[in-house]
Order: structure tokens, then sequence, then C-alpha cells
């Protein structure tokens, strides 16, 4: 038998711990995730983002063997790439790092590489600044919108309402069932939640009447999904950010990004303008943390303003 030769192949190495290919290791990361039953769309993120990063290294020539990816060239060639290179913003830089965090944690749990190069890898700060959201004359023009003469009309309005009055994702709501409004109680069911965990959403009475309004035009279709295309089908994400995008720009509000994540938030200002316990804002929204409440409370909330009333100098020495 011939003397093997010392210097091993690529593909000699390819599959052995430590020697992985960048595929192969995302390969790994997926499977596990789907171990895990992660949600789709989380899964469908990681698979993009780390698709995006491998073509980044391949672009600048940089070896993508998962042992030779290092922490420098996740500073010089994800991150200052895309802020300097790209123009990128703070919130695409840590959503990339967000699934290289993902991949190289899992392997360097797991035992496929001995240095995790995201071990002092930190997210980039951002301003906290207000995200976008409505105010009152806007809310009524994108509602003006809708021909509600017709039945997309008439579903549009009610489902940019129901956004307004509940705080609800996107996600979430594609996904409620007819069955998942409890009339009675004036409760909103949202099982497919991010992290999981069931939870009611108040809403009032004139959104009851609204609801069971649609409901009567909705009718009888094959799906139990509450908000349905004319044909009878579920709405897409998709297809329901495009045209709440489509009746801004016919309302004119070019000054603000309309989304259903902007309904989001402007349901917590007003919330909170309005005086709502922090922590029923809280369960509302489905928040494991107070963090974005918190910052609204620091913008809109009346508590500062009223205690400060209480020993303000300027109402003492002016007339």
């Amino acid at each position: 038998m011939a003397r093997r030769q010392n210097k091993l192949t690529e593909n000699d190495l390819s599959g052995i711990s430590g020697f992985l290919s960048f595929e192969e290791a995302v390969d790994l990361l997926l499977q596990n995730c789907k171990i895990k039953n992660l949600r789709e769309h989380t899964i469908k993120f990681y698979k993009n983002e780390l698709s995006r990063s491998k073509k980044l290294f391949d672009l600048q020539s940089i070896n993508t063997r998962i042992d030779k990816i290092t922490e420098k060239n996740i500073r010089t060639n994800i991150i200052d790439y895309m802020r300097l290179i790209e123009g990128r913003t703070v919130v695409s830089v840590n959503s990339r790092l967000r699934a290289l965090r993902r991949l190289f944690n899992f392997l360097h749990e797991n035992g496929y590489i001995v240095i995790n190069p995201m071990y002092s890898i930190t997210p980039l700060k951002t301003d906290k600044r207000d995200q976008p959201n409505l105010n009152t004359e806007q809310i009524h023009a994108l509602l003006m919108q809708p021909d509600q003469s017709t039945f997309t009309g008439f579903r549009d309005f009610t489902l940019m309402l129901l956004f307004l009055e509940t705080g609800i994702r996107i996600n979430e709501l594609i996904h409620i069932k007819v069955n998942d409004i409890l009339w009675e109680e004036h409760l909103l069911r949202v099982s497919h939640a991010k992290n999981r965990t069931e939870r009611f959403v108040p809403f009032q009475e004139k959104m009851k009447k609204r609801l069971l309004d649609y409901i009567k035009l909705r009718g009888d279709v094959k799906t139990d999904a509450l908000f349905v295309t004319i044909d009878g089908k579920p709405l897409s994400t998709r297809r329901i950010q495009e045209w709440i995008s489509e009746y801004a720009d016919k309302a004119g509000i070019h000054d603000v990004k309309v989304s259903p994540h902007c309904f989001r938030y402007t349901f917590v200002k007003y919330a909170v303008k309005g005086g709502a316990n922090i922590f029923v804002i809280q369960e509302i929204l489905g928040h494991k943390t107070l963090d974005m409440v918190r910052h609204y409370y620091n913008v809109y909330g009346r508590d500062k303003i009223d205690e400060h009333k209480k020993f303000s100098i300027a109402d003492r020495v002016l007339k």
C-alpha cells in the first residue's frame, strides 16, 4: 500500500468538525432550527442573512471555510463593508450580526469550531429615536382611502383599523381565524405570537360592530382565516404591506413610512398618551421586556409633565 499524502485536500476535510464549508455549517444550523421547531419565517431569516454574508465574503475573496473566519473578518468584511461601502443602516447590520451570532454560537457550542469569532462582537448602538407613527389627521386621511362600496375596500378599512385598535403584528394578524374572536369578552385570541405564547388582546364596541359587519360581507369561504382575498383565500403579508403603502401615497403621507409596524407604534403612542398602564400595554403587545414601551412613556407620558407642574418656577414668577 502506497504511503498516504500528508497534505489533506479540501475534499478530505469536507464534513470534518472545524473544517466545514460555510454552506455545510449553515445547513447544520438550519437543520437544528427545524428540530427545535423554530418558526418558518425565523429559519428563512437566518438562511437569507447568512447567504448574503457568504456573498459578501466571496466578493472580497475571503476564505469561508468555517475555521478560517475570524473576528477581524466580521468587523472588516461584514460590519465595515456594509456600513462604509454599501451604506447600510445600523438596523441592517445588526440583523446580519444576529444571524452570524446564531450560526457561530451553534457551531462553538456543538464542538464544530474551537474559537467563536462572534464572541467579542456586540450589536452596533442605535439612536433612541421615535419609531414611525401616525397622528390623528394622518389616520383619518389613511382610512378615507379604501373604497368601502367594494368588498376589498371594506376589508382593507377593517384590517387597518384592527391594526390600530390592537397593536398586533402583521404575522399575527394573517393567522387570526374567525373563531379567535371572543365576542362577549371583547377579546382577540393571538395564537401565532412571536414568542409562541398565546395572549388575548382587547377591542372595543365600535370595533366589534365593524368586525361583525365585515364577517357578514366575508360570507362562507373554505378557509377559516379572518381576512381573505376577493377569491376567498387568506391574505399574504406582502400584499397587505403593498396596499397599505399605496393607500399612504394616495393620502399624501410621505414623511412617515406607513406599514403594519407603523400601526403598532401608533397604537403604543396613543395608549401611552391616554394614560394606559405600562404593564397592560406590555401584555397587549406581547413583549418580554418593557424597553420599547418605556421609551414611549419617556416621550409621550404625562406623569413627568404633571409632576413638573407642581414645582414649575416659570408658573410662579410669570403672570
